[in-house]
């Protein structure tokens, strides 16, 4: 992430609508942290529900209707796709093996594949900073 520091977001307070100051974090660091999201939640999530996650866990996104920017976001970046009717998930990648309360409708829908680490939640550790 090129001089940027990663952003923490395991442990985050929210800040999203009680900071008007707050600065919104910069595309690859929302980006990072949808990602540890799916990550954790083992399946897609959907866009709203994507939003709230990643504001409780403290990332802050800009723009006049900031669930829209988080869409378009994902949208633009080519290591994200939807999964109709389910939400937001790695690019190309299988759905996890493991079933969870969140993805279990998921796992009605396709075929089930052996899990695959995305390495999305590493992504920090490995860029050094």
């Amino acid at each position: 992430m090129a001089g940027n520091e990663c952003p923490d977001v395991s442990n985050a307070e929210p800040t999203q609508g009680c900071c008007d100051d707050a600065k919104p974090w910069s595309t690859e660091r929302i980006l990072l942290a949808a990602g540890v999201a799916l990550e954790d939640n083992k399946g897609p999530i959907k866009l709203g529900a994507l939003y709230t996650e990643l504001v409780e866990r403290g990332v802050v996104i800009g723009g006049k209707i900031p669930v829209n920017n988080l869409g378009a976001k994902l949208s633009a970046d080519g290591r994200f796709e939807t999964i109709p009717h389910h939400g937001w998930w790695f690019r190309g990648e299988p759905i996890p093996k493991e079933k969870t309360p969140e993805n279990e409708k998921v796992h009605e829908a396709y075929e089930e594949e052996p899990p695959h680490v995305n390495g999305f939640a590493q992504d920090c550790q490995n860029a050094g900073t």
